[in-house]
C-alpha cells in the first residue's frame, strides 16, 4: 500500500481482532486492498463488520482456501514404497494428525487456546481408541516438519506419542515418512481410511480428496473451512470438549465414515468449481 502497489489477498481468516487498535488497523488494510478474499463464511461476516458502510460485495468476497486446489504428487520411490506397503498390509488405515505447536507447548498452549483437556492426553487418548478398531493400523502424519522451530516440529511429536504406548501396541502405529513438500504429504493422507487432524492444512488435504475427516479445533478457523464442505459437525472444538466428548465424535465419525465419504464426493465438485473461478477472476483483474 505504502508503494502504491495492488493488494490482494488471497482466501484466509479474518480475526478476531480483540481491540482497537487491532480492529482499526485491520479495517485500514481491508479499505486499502483492491480485492479481499475470505475462505469461509465466518471470515466474510468480520469483514462485514470491519467495514460496515464500506463493505463491497464485489470486492469483498467469500473465497475457498487455495490448498483445496493443490495436487497430490507421489514422492520418491523408497517413501511411495512405504506407503503404500503399509496400505497393502492393513485392513484399515486410519490417520491421525498431531500438532507440534501443541505437543511441545502443552501448559502454554492449554492456556494460550483455552483448551479443556492437556493436549498430549487428548492425542493419546484418540490413539488408543483408534487402535480399539479390529485390524485397524494408523499412520501418524507429520504436516510442519523440519527445518522448522523445534517447537512447531510435527515429526517429533509423532514420534513421541509413538513412544509412549506399550510395545504391543506401538507395533501397530507407523510415523508417515518425513516430507517437505505438501503435494507429497497430501498424497501420503490419500492413502487413509480415515483422518483425523490438528493442523488445518492436514484436514484439507484429506476433505478435499474425499477421506472423511474429524478435525480438532483450537481455533475458530476451523469450523468455518469444514463448513466449506458442509462437513461443519465434523468439528471437535478442543476448547469446548472434554477428552472424553472428543472421543465420542471420534468413534461416531469412524461409524460414519461411509456416508461422510459419500457427502465429500458429492461436495467437492461445487468447492473446486469455485476455487477455479477465484483463480480465474484473480488472473483477469492482475492481467497487464
Amino acid at each position: 500500500l505504502a508503494m502504491k502497489l495492488p493488494l490482494v489477498l488471497l482466501p484466509q481468516t479474518y480475526g478476531p481482532f480483540s481491540t482497537a487498535e487491532t480492529r482499526g488497523r485491520a479495517r485500514e488494510l481491508l479499505l486499502g486492498a483492491r480485492r479481499v478474499w475470505a475462505r469461509d463464511a465466518h471470515s466474510l461476516a468480520v469483514v462485514r463488520d470491519l467495514l460496515g458502510p464500506a463493505f463491497d460485495a464485489d470486492r469483498h468476497r467469500d473465497g475457498v482456501d487455495v490448498a483445496f486446489g493443490l495436487p497430490a504428487r507421489a514422492p520418491a520411490e523408497g517413501a511411495a514404497d512405504f506407503v503404500q506397503k503399509f496400505r497393502s498390509d492393513a485392513g484399515l488405515v486410519l490417520g491421525l494428525n498431531v500438532s507440534g505447536l501443541l505437543f511441545h507447548r502443552e501448559s502454554q498452549a492449554q492456556g494460550q487456546y483455552g483448551l479443556a483437556a492437556p493436549y498430549r492426553t487428548l492425542v493419546e487418548a484418540i490413539l488408543r481408541k483408534l487402535l480399539e478398531y479390529p485390524g485397524a493400523r494408523v499412520l501418524l502424519i507429520p504436516h510442519v516438519v523440519p527445518p522448522c522451530g523445534p517447537e512447531e516440529d510435527d515429526v517429533a511429536a509423532c514420534e513421541a506419542l509413538r513412544a509412549s504406548l506399550p510395545s504391543d501396541l506401538a507395533e501397530r502405529v507407523t510415523v508417515a515418512p518425513t516430507l517437505s513438500d505438501p503435494r507429497e504429504a497430501k498424497w501420503v493422507i490419500s492413502h487413509c481410511d480415515w483422518f483425523c487432524g490438528t493442523r488445518m492444512h492436514a484436514c484439507i488435504a484429506a476433505l478435499s480428496q474425499c477421506v472423511p475427516t474429524l478435525g480438532i479445533a483450537y481455533s475458530g478457523k476451523t469450523a468455518g473451512v469444514f463448513e466449506t464442505v458442509s462437513m461443519g459437525d465434523q468439528v471437535a472444538d478442543a476448547r469446548q470438549l472434554s477428552a472424553e466428548a472428543v472421543i465420542e465424535r471420534v468413534e461416531r465419525s469412524l461409524a460414519d465414515r461411509a456416508a461422510l465419504a459419500g457427502a465429500l464426493a458429492d461436495a467437492m465438485p461445487h468447492v473446486l468449481a469455485r476455487w477455479e473461478s477465484q483463480f480465474r477472476t484473480l488472473i483477469s483483474e492482475l492481467a497487464p
